[in-house]
């Protein structure tokens, strides 16, 4: 069975999520490894720790007023018609699946003659995405429409993004259970190990390292071959970087050089390059 919840507003939705476990569709991409910005390491140290910071009341509204902005663009471009909704949040739970498992969708949609209702996610993005896909949209985003959808038992849902030029892009996909399944039995075991058990997920980046061992104690360790050969390799690609540092200096110094007085190059009718400034600016050379 599908149960709805229904909160007032923000607030009281996140009042309930400090004190309630919950493994929302916006984390499944992290615990997955497919964020950029966030490791699952990363996840487990802000959610244990709580250092993730509270966005501020007027990014709160910007980012409500820009979905509420995306997504009557979106209605207009397809002809979904949206199921308005106030300030509440609806959060969603399907008792086949354990209790900290609930999605809360940004907009739902009519059916209009299919078996289902279905559901848009709606993103705001600087990304330069062209088409959407399942080759050219982020994986993150993907799973995370595919969580949503195997929750509330969907058969269809968008994805509606403004790219970083600022147009509506969207795609409608159909409901994958593989992959669902997978995402579904990955991210429980992930979650029920590291969030409500006791071990502590890998170290993967040098920036989970930082959180991970924030000070150290003044010993030494012994390493092997294989570290041997990672120093040297860095080591390597240090002297690699700075001989080719020192060619760019003196490719650019040549060519600020034979600029002289003029303010572009221009080759086979292409302005190149320019060296351009202002009164209170140096010049700056700028490769086209």
């Amino acid at each position: 069975m599908i149960t709805k919840t229904v909160y007032k507003n923000r607030e009281e939705w996140l009042e309930y999520r400090k004190g309630s476990p919950m493994m929302g569709s916006s984390d499944i991409g992290t615990i997955l490894g497919l964020n950029p910005y966030c490791t699952p390491y990363q996840f487990w140290v802000n959610y244990h720790t709580q250092a993730a910071q509270e966005q501020s009341n007027d990014s709160v509204l910007r980012g409500q007023y820009k979905e509420d902005a995306i997504a009557r663009l979106f209605a207009a471009k397809t002809g979904e018609r949206i199921i308005k909704r106030s300030a509440e949040i609806e959060v969603y739970h399907n008792d086949k699946y354990p209790d900290y498992v609930q999605v809360a969708p940004d907009r739902m949609l009519f059916a209009r003659g299919r078996r289902t209702r279905g559901i848009v996610e709606i993103k705001d993005t600087r990304m330069p995405i062209v088409a959407v896909d399942k080759e050219n949209t982020p994986k993150m985003w993907y799973c995370q429409l595919m969580y949503q959808m195997g929750v509330m038992e969907l058969d269809w849902g968008y994805l509606g993004i403004e790219n970083g030029i600022k147009e509506l892009v969207y795609g409608l996909f159909d409901f994958d259970a593989e992959t669902q399944g997978y995402i579904m039995a990955y991210c429980c075991e992930w979650f029920e190990r590291y969030i409500l058990g006791t071990d502590i997920p890998p170290v993967e980046t040098g920036e989970d390292a930082r959180l991970a061992w924030p000070v150290a104690e003044d010993k030494i360790r012994l390493i092997g071959a294989e570290t041997m050969q990672q120093i040297r390799t860095l080591k390597e690609q240090k002297r690699q970087r700075k001989e080719l540092d020192e060619k760019i200096k003196k490719t650019e110094d040549d060519l600020r050089i034979f600029f002289e007085d003029y303010t572009a190059l221009e080759y086979e009718g292409n302005i190149v390059a320019t060296y351009r400034g202002a009164e209170d600016k140096p010049r700056k050379l700028l490769l086209k």
